[in-house]
């Protein structure tokens, strides 16, 4: 939590800086840089985040002047320029949206992820530094220092003259404990290695689906090509076969008006 604290003070402080650098620029324009100065540019942006506005030194500041000999002096206050008495309360508005609401929110977010997830290994954690103090109590010597040096002589002296065996390790909890953490790390060995093994794999074959997927939209694109060619073809025949038909009966009406005039002229 300490971590999200400074990450959070971070972010924090630049919010603070942009406000009170802005602001203060704003209301008192051409300030003298001093270290007066820098502590009113800090001073009031901060005291913001506790519900101290200053609203008296810039909306209702009546004992004030413009004249720099005064106010440099420390006679009377500065007062506050036009323009920062509009945009003045509403960049503070805007300040503190940020600073009391959403940072404020952001905050306690970050420690409550952070709580969940220390949470949920606490067990874990609690129960593996247990069998580190447990281990480290029973691999040390009964006899305290500097009598100690004879226990080591008697461990010494029992392994040489009675060696271990197989079985012995075997009664032994902790070497039965550290051989059970070995096949735990080799199955997740092996499990890391599968599922890697089969992203590989799952990636390969998406890889070919996609190309099957363009190979067929190329397909369907060449098909819908072909048949918009068809059907303007098929459209082109249809419009030539309307014209030949209209000049057949064109034919027609010529040759039924030359046998009506013919039949006429034959006539008595």
């Amino acid at each position: 939590m300490v971590q999200d604290l400074l990450y959070f003070l971070v972010t924090m402080a630049v919010f603070l800086l942009a406000y009170a650098i802005a602001s203060h620029s704003i209301l008192y324009p051409d300030a003298p840089v001093t270290w007066e100065t820098a502590r009113q540019i800090i001073r009031k942006p901060y005291l913001h985040l506790y519900g101290e506005l200053f609203l008296d030194e810039t909306e209702d500041l009546k004992d004030c002047t413009n004249d720099a000999s005064l106010w440099k002096n420390g006679t009377s206050e500065r007062c506050p320029s036009e323009t920062g008495r509009i945009v003045g309360p509403i960049m503070m508005a805007i300040y503190l949206l940020f600073s009391n609401i959403l940072m404020l929110n952001l905050l306690i977010a970050m420690f409550s992820y952070t709580f969940n997830k220390i949470h949920e290994r606490s067990e874990k954690i609690w129960c593996f530094q247990r069998y580190i103090m447990v281990k480290d109590y029973v691999q040390r010597p009964v006899l305290c220092p500097p009598v100690n040096v004879f226990w080591h002589i008697y461990q010494l002296f029992r392994c040489c003259l009675h060696k271990r065996t197989k079985h012995e390790l075997s009664d032994d909890p902790f070497h039965s404990l550290n051989g059970v953490m070995q096949e735990a790390l080799s199955r997740y060995l092996k499990r890391r290695d599968h599922l890697t093994k089969n992203a590989v794999n799952e990636e390969g074959f998406r890889n070919q689906a996609l190309k099957g997927i363009e190979a067929l939209n190329k397909k369907v694109d060449g098909l819908e090509t072909k048949a918009d060619r068809e059907d303007e073809f098929r459209r082109h025949v249809l419009d030539q076969l309307k014209e030949m038909k209209e000049s057949i009966n064109n034919l027609h009406r010529k040759m039924a008006d030359s046998r009506h005039k013919a039949d006429e002229k034959t006539e008595p």
